[in-house]
């Protein structure tokens, strides 16, 4: 496997649809209201969305391998238990999280530029809560998935901020609309995530990590999907 390919597979590339809808429709719903779009505004968005999800997902390997949440769990599918790359052996946790960091930084470049090229600070704010959201989903012991908050934390970074986030970028002005229309995206991705808690429920009830699923067992958890 090429290294382009390795990384690919590390990042679970297949989930930047993630942010690459809600960003397209933030975006779209901007061109609807003003008949304006800035298509460099619109693709160093995009680009610092999928490094910061890029960054999150790598974060997320590494720290579901220090908690061994990864390594115990016996029913991994393409969609759920992590990448494999650290439980394969074919990168080290240092790497993964250099990994990290490294998107963190990439995405870190498109928000400063974003940051100079719109009004105000709005898009500082959102992008300081999207790594609030995205590091600390799994990392230390404030984690967001293991304190039954995960969800929220999901719906929030794929559904509000990105959608809003990306109108702003358009627009340079917050609107209720993007607010409200952001719901629905951001319950199905999260219901995307809920899915493949199943597959991961022994594995993330032996190490407490209290998701939904985990939370009110896989009867329970059916009425939350």
């Amino acid at each position: 496997m090429n290294a382009f390919k390795l990384w690919i597979k590390a990042a679970r590339a297949p989930f930047f649809t993630g942010v690459i809808v809600p960003v397209l429709f933030g975006s779209s719903l901007a061109y609807y209201d003003t008949g304006r779009f800035d298509w460099l505004l619109f693709a160093v968005t995009m680009i610092g969305m999928i490094f910061a999800q890029a960054a999150a997902n790598l974060a997320n390997d590494y720290f579901d391998h220090k908690t061994t949440d990864d390594d115990i769990n016996p029913h991994f599918t393409p969609f759920s238990g992590g990448s494999r790359v650290i439980q394969d052996n074919i990168l080290s946790p240092v790497t993964v999280l250099t990994g990290a960091i490294v998107c963190w930084v990439a995405a870190l470049g498109a928000g400063i530029y974003l940051v100079f090229n719109t009004p105000g600070y709005w898009v500082l704010l959102l992008a300081a809560l999207g790594f609030i959201g995205g590091f600390f989903y799994t990392a230390t012991r404030f984690a967001f998935s293991y304190n039954r908050v995960g969800e929220i934390a999901i719906l929030i970074c794929f559904g509000i901020l990105p959608v809003t986030g990306s109108y702003f970028v358009q627009t340079g002005h917050f609107s209720w609309l993007s607010f409200w229309t952001s719901f629905p995206i951001g319950f199905l991705i999260t219901a995307i995530l809920y899915v493949n808690q199943y597959p991961d429920y022994e594995a993330d009830k032996a190490v407490q990590k209290n998701h939904l699923v985990v939370t009110f067992g896989k009867s329970g958890g059916r009425a939350g999907f």
